[in-house]
């Protein structure tokens, strides 16, 4: 339902609470936006409001994007109805500048403000608690806005922001909270720390966080952070010095469509031996899921003979419980896995059991039925993989469970009652566990149904491995990181192992752009059949990944953007009328003091260049890095004058630059991976003039003739991109990012190399190396055993102070073997361990990270 407000249409509310998509109506046409209105609304009383201001990607024409990052997020991680109504309008300028998209002024800004005062007049707000949000984009925006309209405002946050230091003049007493990661390379942090010094001297009350760890996405950290919101809500009475701030981000679901715009396929090869395989089996008894190890079954109806007499037996009420002691997995031929899961033990409870038979009947407590504990009831398993919609699934071709007489036990009922007979109760007792020792079967096939409940796990782990981003680690620029996730082409399973090919899919980066059909990229590899036998685990991502990426961003969304929306000033040479002079002559008269507008377009995609990196390799250099050869071969520059859509000049520049790639080891932590720039770059331009220019000259006064067209200097411009670049990618060096273990459970293998081989970046794994300290007052024995030890290894004296290592497969116990002893601890492979013994117990814990 439409009503006219001051002349203009828009929706009026409704009653339903959380977000709410709503629709504004102006002269220029509809809008779309959200609200979110606490799932505890009470329109009786005032509520705080707050306006929050999305960042660059997600601007557009469709309003679910700006919930899906930024406060969106927040607010449904909250835990609890958020304290605030909130409102998100979009900025739907998508070719303007990303920094100016909610400038005080611009179009979008302003009718942000007139969305917000109409949300105002829809719900009861408190006039007294108005405050803006915004993040990256929108972090600008909160700058600009709260400068421009100062008297809106009760508190400001800009998060991963910046803005114009000279443009803070109506902050005086301002309460402003500015929120910015120290590892930010898209927003860089002194974009924050320009604004927050700036407004200090202006007389506004400011707080400024410098979160550590913390790339772009700042906001990440505003999840349940309590002291952040009541500071909003009452900036007076709440001091920012006393929040504690998360020393990571968190873990959170993001609703975010996964809309492919490219798909490289076979561009991921991954080949995990026997030997790994068993690493991984003996680390499932920590990640298999405890829901599928315990449950409820149906009632059972049995028919026995005992004292010769036919009784049906009715059990209620029952229940399982299983604990997994060991798990191996091998491959064992063409398609076809092996999988046992020892179950150490199985308990079934029955709470009761009603048994009738001739004139007898009787009612009995509660009973158990105990398999394997003496030692594992294997449970067996030949699986068949195959590849369902790009993804792994499993099928049982054949299953067993067995378990020895002397390996099970059924208990004596706790209670029983008798009617109709002279039996005993004993006898009765007896009878009864009798009859279910005849159970053998029965309680075979119940754990047999379980099994594509286990399966299902298997499968659902592998898919979320799929998920992981570690393909973008290397990832060359500091902006705009493509979002992945792999799909399988093909699986080999051999008696040595097992082995996949992966395709690599490329989310559009505006899911608005996103192809109806997604764009297949040439074949990268081979088949999963064709991967050379190896043990451990290698995998292989080849050189057309990189390049198949950006094609991908390419195609849907970010192909230009404004020199100044890169980093810092290092591209800010280009607006520059009278640096420009030198490539366009006669620009600067052109521009009569007017900044330029000069962009960076990607006409081709970048990637590693092969054969220049092999023979980087062959030439050697720096030792302990890996030389990777980043080619961009065609980007446009059009130069302009800014405010004006005609363009002057235009240059096309190719480039190489040389990226070394370190794996930096750390003591019983997986190794960081460390990305080097090279200074120098190797720049190709030519360029022509768009208009009737003056011919370039050199310093002789002579034409140049290095270019296409001798109305432009392609030397010079060459000389400012190689420069500009230059200084971009090295005066911020990339952070290192850490390559994780393959973890399952408590076991995992290390990363301990990463080369390259045939066009592919080569990542290997191990076994890694584990650390044991004494932290005790006194020499500590202990004995450890390893997975193939038949027993406990001998003893090792441990000196107050003093460490061991230790070199075995997970998983790994260690035991005391003091006077007194201890219990058997298992401890993380490849981790430093603190061990302290406080009577029988053995204490163990890790040092602090660095």
């Amino acid at each position: 339902m439409l009503a006219l407000v001051g002349g203009i249409a828009t929706e009026l509310r409704s009653e339903a609470t959380g977000f709410q998509r709503c629709e504004y109506v102006d002269a220029e046409g509809s809008h779309g936006y959200y609200v979110y209105i606490p799932e505890n609304y009470d329109p009786s009383r005032e509520w705080p409001v707050m306006l929050f201001l999305h960042g660059a990607g997600e601007r557009g024409h469709d309003p679910d994007k700006v919930i899906s990052l930024g406060m969106g997020p927040v607010i449904r991680n909250w835990g609890e109805p958020f304290p605030f109504l909130v409102v998100f309008p979009q900025c739907e300028d998508i070719e303007g500048r990303v920094i100016g998209g909610w400038l005080a002024g611009s179009p979008d800004a302003e009718r942000a403000l007139k969305i917000f005062d109409h949300v105002q007049e829809q719900y009861h707000t408190d006039p007294d608690c108005c405050v803006l949000c915004g993040w990256s984009m929108g972090g600008f925006g909160a700058w600009s806005l709260a400068n421009a309209y100062p008297s809106r405002w009760t508190a400001v946050a800009p998060l991963s922001g910046g803005g114009d230091p000279a443009k803070v003049a109506n902050l005086r007493g301002m309460h402003i909270w500015a929120v910015h990661g120290e590892r930010d390379l898209i927003v860089r942090l002194e974009g924050s720390q320009h604004m927050c010094d700036a407004a200090v001297e202006a007389g506004a009350i400011v707080h400024h966080t410098v979160l550590d760890d913390c790339a772009h996405d700042a906001w990440l950290r505003l999840v349940g952070n309590k002291t952040f919101v009541e500071w909003l809500l009452d900036p007076e009475s709440v001091d920012p010095a006393d929040s504690v701030w998360p020393e990571k981000d968190p873990e959170i679901e993001l609703d975010l469509p996964f809309h492919t715009a490219i798909v490289a396929p076979r561009a991921v090869s991954i080949r995990v031996g026997n030997d790994a395989l068993r690493l991984i089996g003996h680390g499932a008894p920590q990640a298999i899921d405890s829901e599928l190890l315990t449950g409820t079954l149906p009632d059972v109806e049995q028919t026995f003979t005992a004292l010769d007499e036919e009784f049906q037996a009715k059990l209620i009420g029952l229940s399982f419980q299983a604990e997994v002691g060991q798990a191996f997995i091998e491959g064992v031929g063409v398609d076809r896995l092996r999988a046992r899961v020892g179950l150490a033990p199985l308990t079934i409870t029955i709470d009761r059991i009603e048994v009738a038979g001739g004139d007898i009947r009787a009612d009995a407590g509660t009973t158990q039925i105990v398999v394997g504990h003496r030692y594992p009831a294997w449970l067996d398993i030949e699986l068949r993989p195959e590849i369902v919609n790009g993804r792994m699934r499993f099928e049982a071709l054949a299953s067993a469970f067995e378990f020895t007489q002397e390996n099970w036990y059924v208990s004596t009922p706790e209670t029983i009652n008798i009617q109709g007979t002279e039996l005993s109760e004993r006898d009765a007792k007896s009878a009864l566990v009798g009859g279910l020792y005849r159970q053998q079967e029965t309680i075979r096939g119940e754990v047999l149904k379980a099994i594509p409940d286990l399966l299902d796990s298997l499968e659902e782990a592998v898919d979320a491995a799929l998920q992981d981003d570690y393909l973008v680690t290397v990832w060359p620029l500091p902006v705009y990181q493509p979002r992945v996730r792999l799909g399988i082409d093909s699986i080999w399973v051999d008696d040595a192992g097992i082995s996949a090919v992966l395709n690599v899919e490329v989310a559009a980066t505006d899911w608005e752009l996103a192809p109806s059909v997604p764009m297949h990229w040439h074949s990268l590899g081979s088949e999963a059949m064709q991967i050379e036998r190896r043990s451990g685990v290698e995998i292989r991502v080849a050189a057309g990944v990189m390049e198949a990426l950006s094609e991908g961003m390419r195609e849907t969304g970010v192909s230009h953007i404004h020199v100044l929306d890169i980093g810092n000033q290092e591209f800010a040479g280009f607006t520059d009328p009278i640096e420009m002079e030198a490539a366009v002559p006669g620009i600067a008269t052109e521009a009569n003091q007017h900044a330029l507008a000069s962009r960076i377009e990607m006409s081709a995609p970048f990637g590693i260049d092969s054969q220049a990196t092999e023979r980087e390799i062959e030439r050697g250099g720096n030792e302990g890095r890996l030389p990777l050869i980043l080619h961009a071969p065609h980007i446009r520059m059009p130069v302009g004058i800014e405010g004006s859509s005609e363009e002057i000049a235009e240059f096309d520049v190719s480039f190489s630059q040389r990226m070394d790639l370190e794996l930096q080891e750390r003591a019983f932590r997986p190794p960081l991976l460390q990305v080097y720039w090279s200074p120098d770059v190797e720049v190709d331009v030519t360029g022509r003039r768009l208009d009737s220019g003056p011919l370039a000259a050199t310093s002789a006064g002579a034409p140049t003739f290095s270019t296409s067209d001798n109305r432009v200097n392609a030397d010079a411009f060459a000389r400012q991109f190689a420069s500009s670049w230059s200084s971009w990618m090295t005066s911020e060096p990339s952070p290192p990012a850490e390559v994780y273990d393959l973890a399952v459970g408590q076991t995992g293998l290390r990363c301990q190399s990463i080369d390259w081989d045939q066009q592919s970046l080569v990542v290997r794994y191990a076994v890694p190396t584990t650390r044991l300290t004494n932290i005790g007052t006194e020499t500590l024995v202990i004995r450890t055993r390893g997975p193939a030890d038949p027993a406990w290894g001998e003893r090792r004296s441990i000196p107050a102070g003093e460490s061991i290592l230790v070199e075995t497969e997970p998983p790994l116990w260690v035991v005391a073997t003091n006077e007194i002893g201890s219990e058997p601890v298992l401890l993380t492979v490849g981790s430093d361990h603190l061990l302290r013994q406080t009577g029988r117990r053995l204490d163990v814990s890790q040092p602090e990270a660095d």
